[in-house]
């Protein structure tokens, strides 16, 4: 009789044991499976933080290249055709890194892009206009767009920030 109760002790022990080992190993594979999933969602965070940036940096390259390139217009009387072509491709070039800015977002960074847009813009139309620009009113211009890039800047730094 106590060969039967050793036997039903022993076996009972193996059942117990393989039933904690199996929860053990069910708990761990769930464990394993969440920190993946986390890892997948920081990683795709991580991505669309980059995105972002590229497109902000787009934007201010080619801010930086229109901003050149109206400053060739001081002072010139007309307008040649080559720097008309160069003005109108630059600002194209702004206005699409616009519509990716836009795309990404968020809103208070899109609002922001569109005023720095409009700044550039708004000296595009004189100059198309007027055939030239005075000194005075690009100085004026160019202090009316800093204020509007370092919104951009401010608003896209936040942005970036929250988006870790």
């Amino acid at each position: 009789m106590a060969e039967i109760w050793s036997t039903l002790v022993g076996a009972g022990a193996v059942v117990v044991g393989a039933g904690l080992t199996g929860g053990f190993t069910l708990l761990k594979g769930r464990q394993e499976r969440t920190d993946k999933e986390r890892d997948r969602l920081e990683q795709r965070i991580t991505r669309h933080r980059e995105i972002r940036r590229e497109a902000y940096l787009q934007l201010l390259d080619c801010a930086q290249k229109l901003s050149l390139c109206q400053g060739r217009f001081v002072g010139v009387d007309g307008l040649p055709d080559d720097l008309q072509a160069e003005l109108g491709s630059a600002m194209r070039d702004l206005s699409r890194s616009l519509l990716v800015v836009r795309m990404e977002g968020p809103v208070e960074v899109a609002a922001a892009a569109r005023d720095l847009v409009g700044h550039y813009d708004q000296l595009n139309g004189h100059i198309l206009t007027s055939g030239g620009v005075s000194h005075r009113l690009l100085l004026e211009a160019h202090t009316a767009t800093l204020g509007a890039r370092e919104e951009f800047l401010r608003v896209t730094a936040k942005a970036l920030d929250s988006a870790g």
